[in-house]
């Protein structure tokens, strides 16, 4: 990913992290939201420089998607992610929106508030999700918040920042591709403790020493 930026092949760095999650990505319901949301963020990425409404779309599903695979796991609501994402929301908001073109400003609001609410979301899945390991919710937390990052320095790059060479900067790229990396990653789920305790109790060993039991029990040699 590193050689792909530095020689600018900008069309080709998401490509590596779609095939990886597409072809290695645990197949569980959350996985394939997970590769769906990557193949949409691949093509915003493809298509931010040519057309910025039409990448910031494209990330906009890819955040959606990634809200749909958070909340399989039924986390519980938080007035404290909400209202710490709503006055993060609000400082970005105070320092960005008034140097965005009237037209853009209400797609970026719309941007800025599903972006930190996915990220709010991660963490109250880490926090009360059901019947997922740690491995994996702390990945999506380490994803949803690089992603937060790497806008957050892009718009303030395009919109405010006076230098050109900001908005190809190493800290955007980076930043971008950890969180998309995370979010692949947190696709290859281990085992929740639960799931494994409930394939040791219906091992072939438990259940043979069952049968052995019943049938003792019962009068059987």
């Amino acid at each position: 990913l590193t050689v792909l930026y530095f020689v600018k092949f900008r069309f080709l760095t998401a490509l590596p992290v779609v095939l990886w999650n597409a072809f290695c990505c645990n197949r569980d319901k959350y996985g394939r939201y997970m590769s769906i949301g990557l193949v949409l963020g691949a093509i915003g990425d493809a298509t931010l420089s040519a057309s910025f409404i039409t990448g910031l779309l494209f990330f906009l599903a890819n955040h959606v998607v990634d809200i749909y695979a958070f909340k399989l796991s039924n986390p519980q609501f938080s007035w404290v992610t909400l209202i710490v994402g709503a006055i993060y929301c609000i400082c970005v908001g105070i320092v960005i929106l008034p140097s965005v073109d009237f037209a853009m400003i209400a797609p970026c609001a719309v941007y800025l508030v599903t972006l930190v609410y996915t990220c709010c979301l991660a963490i109250d899945r880490y926090v009360s999700g059901e019947d997922i390991s740690t491995y994996s919710s702390v990945l999506g937390i380490v994803g949803s918040v690089m992603f937060v990052a790497s806008d957050t320095l892009l718009a303030y790059s395009m919109f405010v920042g006076t230098s050109a060479a900001l908005e190809e900067s190493e800290a955007i790229m980076l930043t971008y591709f950890l969180a998309q990396l995370s979010l692949a990653l947190s696709s290859f789920i281990d085992q929740p403790q639960s799931v494994l305790m409930a394939g040791e109790e219906d091992s072939p060993a438990d259940k043979s020493e069952d049968y052995l039991g019943a049938h003792l029990l019962s009068g059987g040699v």
